[in-house]
């Protein structure tokens, strides 16, 4: 016999022998056999074999699985197994318990029928019920009359019917399924709880409620164990705040964050704003949230003429973020304020006023020459109510420092306590009247690429920053923008005053240039150190040039341009009217030459710094975002109940009835 041959044999010989030994494992795993009993009687009845097992503890094994009671009837030509009082089946570490089953041994099938069934896993999750079957060779547990489950975090899942795959340590909870995990109500189609990774994963019809919060989804999970719960396919979230859709949410419960990704819309009915973008993370506890994967952020409502005009903005990221009124550095609100003060100054409205005042004065100072005025006369108290207030005020002064000098009545000391009680109870006193000022303040920071779309007005910068303390948008990096879309307006930053979604004012800080296109060679220039500009229905119908003007402009005959005509002045006025500027007061004009465009280059008509920048201008709000706005589905879901917990409070002594009165 060769070596390959022998080899051969012994392989041969190996793989029947093991046939041979499955094969008597699986006769052996087919019979039952009584372990242990205080007594066993065999009877015959209706010409069959009975044992009657009694004992504190008779134990049968059958396909691996124990079965424990304290009486037994078992037909043995039948293969039935009838036990009573303190049933136990028990196989590997899975544990079921009742007080009454009948074993069938040729479907390797536990039928526990009556009062209450309960299953315990490895893990120590306990399921109940009251009808339950348990099959001894594919590990498998049926219910189907309702049942309960309460894992060992304290979760708890039920429904009408369900399984328990002991082999691969699954839960599957069907029909009018209901689960509480960690303050979140749910309902859904199906649930599948995975033991070993401790998740639940949730079907189509889901259904969540979170405190005022609701959650309606087609699919998810929940990880028991690191507090994440995840909703999927078509989410919708609806909170008294807002309305929110996405096709993936997470909740991390330990850390208060709530990430959303893929085709993320956020509405705000109250203060009209929708948030758009493909991955959105947001903090509950501090508000502060982040959008970014292409974000937009759109304001809608009504113009000053209460025609319906919607504002669309776009960066690469997009922050969100409020503070209480109370919790802003004093620093911070007054830099606020200063700001917003520059902002509603007029600086050439305030030089008229103190022109006209000097006009004043060196009127009175003649009449005062010429006898036809009192020489104490004062243009700013002219009936002299302020100079009798002051004397007034005087004399109580100085009868104030006279009492002052007179020897005290009380011990210094005791005046002194009076004096800490008493602004002790005057402190006491204001922080009752005037408490921490809790008024929500909000800030919106915009970072790359930032464009601002509305039909009347046009912008672009690289970044932007809004709070609601000054209620001014600071653009910064190449801020442009265009009105009535052929003037344009830069600076090496800008800033845009809001009032309900309006414009109201503008200011361009340092290079500023307003560009007004005439056609597509030629355009009127206007350049200062900084400009401010005044605007009614979100039209720039004023600016103010402020510093060093220099200004290009060309004049129109016959429909056509013929003239150029540059200036330059230490400050200068224009009023606009369609676009266009109608009206020029200049302040100490030092230069002003006219020249026929012919005569000068095309480079020679145009400004230091000249830049038009109209290809960059976005035409549509399509150049902010392409996605569809969704309207609110609040209605929608409004006839959709919570959970009831019928069968957690029937198997849990109301576990959740007592959750809910505690609550209140």
């Amino acid at each position: 016999m060769t070596l390959r041959k022998f080899v051969g044999t012994i392989l041969l010989l190996c793989l029947a022998s093991m046939t041979l030994f499955a094969q008597k494992r699986s006769e052996q795993d087919s019979l039952v056999r009584l372990l242990q009993a205080n007594s066993a009687r065999q009877y015959e009845q209706y010409g069959m074999n009975f044992r009657e097992v009694i004992g504190t503890q008779a134990t049968f094994l059958h396909n691996n699985t124990y079965l424990l009671c304290d009486s037994a009837s078992w037909n043995v030509d039948a293969g039935l197994i009838e036990a009573y009082g303190n049933v136990q089946l028990i196989q590997d570490q899975t544990c079921l318990k009742s007080e009454m089953l009948t074993y069938v041994v040729d479907d390797n099938l536990a039928k526990f029928r009556g009062g209450i069934v309960e299953l315990t896993d490895k893990d120590g999750n306990l399921l109940r019920t009251n009808q339950l079957d348990y099959n001894t060779k594919d590990s498998v547990a049926l219910f189907y009359y309702g049942g309960a489950m309460k894992d060992v975090e304290g979760n708890v899942m039920e429904s009408l019917r369900g399984t328990y795959d002991s082999k691969i340590n699954i839960f599957t909870f069907e029909e009018r399924v209901e689960m509480y995990a960690d303050s979140s109500y749910l309902k859904s189609d199906i649930v599948r709880y995975m033991t070993k990774e401790k998740r639940a994963y949730f079907s189509e019809n889901t259904y969540a409620w979170r405190g005022d919060g609701f959650v309606k989804a087609n699919g998810g999970w929940y990880d028991t164990e690191n507090k994440i719960l995840s909703f999927n396919n078509d989410v919708f979230m609806d909170d008294p705040d807002y309305e929110a859709w996405a096709n993936e949410v997470y909740y991390y419960r330990d850390s208060s964050f709530v990430e959303m990704r893929d085709h993320v819309q956020i509405l705000d009915t109250t203060d009209k704003i929708i948030l758009l973008a493909h991955k959105a993370m947001y903090d509950q506890e501090s508000g502060f949230a982040t959008l970014t994967d292409d974000p937009a952020v759109v304001f809608y409502g009504e113009n000053e003429n209460h025609e319906v005009d919607t504002l669309y903005m776009r960066a690469d990221s997009l922050l969100f973020s409020s503070k209480k009124l109370s919790e802003i550095p004093e620093e911070e609100v007054n830099e606020a304020n200063k700001r917003k003060s520059d902002m509603l100054y007029d600086s050439l409205s305030e030089q008229r006023k103190e022109q006209e005042k000097k006009r004043q004065e060196e009127w009175v100072n003649k009449m005062k020459e010429y006898g036809k005025l009192p020489q104490d006369y004062d243009i700013n108290d002219p009936d002299g109510s302020k100079k009798r207030a002051e004397d007034s005020l005087a004399r109580v002064q100085a009868i104030s420092d006279s009492l002052a000098k007179l020897p005290p009545t009380v011990d210094t000391s005791q005046l002194a306590e009076l004096q800490v009680d008493t602004l002790s109870n005057n402190l006491a006193v204001i922080d009752t009247i005037n408490p921490a000022d809790t008024t929500m303040i909000r800030y919106l920071r915009a970072f790359h690429d930032v464009r601002l779309y509305r039909s009347d007005i046009q912008a672009r910068c690289d970044s932007l920053i809004f709070c609601e303390l000054d209620s001014i948008v600071r653009m910064f990096t190449r801020p442009v923008l265009w009105n009535a879309e052929k003037n344009q307006l830069s600076s090496t930053s800008m800033q845009l005053l809001m009032q309900d979604g309006n414009v109201t004012r503008g200011a361009m800080l340092e290079e500023a240039m307003i560009t007004t296109q005439e056609d597509t060679l030629h355009y009127n220039q206007i350049k200062a150190t900084e400009m401010a500009g005044y605007f009614h229905e979100n039209q720039l119908y004023r600016f103010d040039a402020l510093g060093g003007v220099s200004a290009v402009f060309y004049l129109v005959e016959n429909n056509a341009l013929t003239t150029l005509n540059m200036k330059e002045a230490r400050s200068m006025t224009a009023v606009i009217k369609n676009g266009n500027a109608e009206k020029l007061l200049y302040t100490e004009t030092i230069k002003s030459d006219a020249y026929p465009i012919t005569e000068l280059a095309i480079e020679k008509q145009r400004l230091k710094g000249f830049e038009w920048r109209g290809d960059e201008r976005p035409v549509t709000r399509y150049d902010i975002t392409d996605r569809e706005l969704k309207e609110s589905e609040r209605d929608r879901y409004t006839n959709i109940t919570m959970p009831t917990y019928r069968y957690v409070n029937y198997y849990f002594d109301n576990m959740m009835l007592k959750r809910a009165r505690n609550a209140y």
